[in-house]
């Protein structure tokens, strides 16, 4: 009776283990699926950002953020995104860094133009802002509360 239990238990096991092993390998197929091509944004601070972060137009997920590097003569952060093929981005589009919330990762926010020209592999966004950190928040609104109380 015990053998019997133990058997059982070793092909149920397995069975798990391969289902896994099936999904994994259909989730990895449905992602390299999707095409993507690269834009580039300038910004005066990318801080808060990280390589991965989701990319957003109206809230849904278009892309990701690949990489940072630093353009050594405007030293401002360039950032490469990769963004989905069938997304169709107008060229006088703002991109800019956004958070949800204090806890939440930083994510790039795209508002997208009314030009009738998109974006295309290589592209620079002509119009890119940086958020505020916390710290510049708060220093702010102690400066406006301080010279309110005078």
């Amino acid at each position: 009776m015990n053998r019997i239990f133990e058997k059982s238990l070793a092909i149920l096991v397995l069975l798990v283990a391969v289902a896994f092993v099936f999904v994994g390998f259909n989730y990895l197929k449905a992602f390299q699926k999707a095409k993507y091509y690269r834009v580039i944004a300038e910004f005066e601070d990318s801080t808060q950002l990280q390589n991965g972060a989701d990319i957003k137009i109206a809230g849904i997920n278009v892309g990701r953020v690949v990489k940072k590097n630093l353009n050594y003569d405007k030293f401002t952060s360039v950032v490469e995104m990769d963004i989905e093929q069938n997304i169709k981005i107008p060229v006088d589009s703002l991109v800019s860094i956004n958070s949800s919330s204090l806890l939440a990762a930083s994510h790039l926010r795209i508002l997208p133009g009314k030009a009738g020209e998109y974006m295309h592999n290589g592209a620079v966004f002509a119009s890119a802002k940086s958020s505020a950190s916390l710290e510049e928040l708060i220093g702010r609104a102690i400066f406006t509360l301080s010279d309110a109380a005078k």
